[in-house]
């Protein structure tokens, strides 16, 4: 949930990320370095949406394209955000979607205005119990998958 494709380009010493649907970029000296600045540059042109009570950008359908004669050119990698991020994005989507709003959402949970904030807020470092509860309260689950690396 909430991956968004984003180009790896060989660009001079190192290699630059962008975002077809989110004005993001990132770059690193290497394509593993790229890769994980990509995620922090997600998070935070998503937390734009999320400040701005916006819906977030759809993302594009997944691009296998890979360019290259000889050396490295281009590749398409699939960018997510922190599992933490994709937890309070799951959140600000459900309340989206249900017509909650966080006085609300802060109500039913009996916290404060400021807790809320938080909760939703991609750069604190809420806990994942409040987050699982405030995802209960609208009907929701957390559910964690491993996977291998790509």
């Amino acid at each position: 949930m909430f991956a968004y494709p984003a180009p790896v380009r060989k660009d001079g010493n190192g290699f630059a990320v962008s975002f077809p649907d989110l004005p993001a970029f990132s770059e690193g000296d290497t394509v593993e370095e790229a890769i994980l600045e990509a995620s922090d540059a997600l998070e935070t042109a998503l937390s734009v949406y999320v400040d701005r009570r916006r819906d977030l950008p759809v993302a594009s359908r997944i691009r296998t394209r890979t360019k290259h004669s000889g050396a490295f050119r281009e590749a398409y990698f699939l960018i997510r955000p922190s599992a933490l991020g994709a937890m309070k994005l799951a959140l600000y989507t459900a309340m989206r979607d249900q017509g909650i709003r966080k006085a609300d959402l802060a109500r039913l949970l009996g916290q404060s205005k400021t807790e809320m904030d938080r909760l939703l807020d991609l750069t604190h470092a809420s806990r994942v119990h409040q987050i699982e509860a405030a995802l209960r309260v609208l009907g929701k689950r957390v559910e964690i998958a491993v996977q291998p690396a790509a």
